[in-house]
């Protein structure tokens, strides 16, 4: 599933950020239901990654951790290391999560 940083990752409303910047952070409560929207349960296992070399997957490897969740790791090398030692990808249209709730729990970083 894709996270964008300007949509799932910040909060442009005020009433939702914890911080303020180009990219505040939703409050938690925020993203743990955008979390269980996407069929994001607390015993899922995550595994984030970039595709492009930016560093967004350190910040929703973050914001996992600040939820509570355990099971994120990062996938070293990102998208392309994947590709390059014959990762499958799935192409075309996903089916759709079901949807669940993210339970927060105690923040596992600060």
């Amino acid at each position: 599933m894709f996270a964008d940083i300007n949509t799932d990752l910040s909060t442009h409303d005020h009433t939702l950020a914890v911080n303020a910047g180009c990219h505040p952070l939703p409050a938690r409560e925020h993203f743990a239901q955008w979390l269980g929207e996407h069929g994001v349960s607390n015993g899922t296992q995550v595994v984030v990654y970039d595709r492009q070399g930016m560093n967004y997957c350190g910040r929703l490897w973050w914001m996992l951790k600040w939820c509570g969740h355990e099971a994120v790791a990062v996938l070293d090398g990102g998208l392309q290391a994947w590709e390059s030692a014959g990762g499958q990808l799935q192409t075309g249209s996903s089916a759709s999560a079901s949807k669940t709730v993210f339970e927060l729990r105690e923040p596992l970083v600060v």
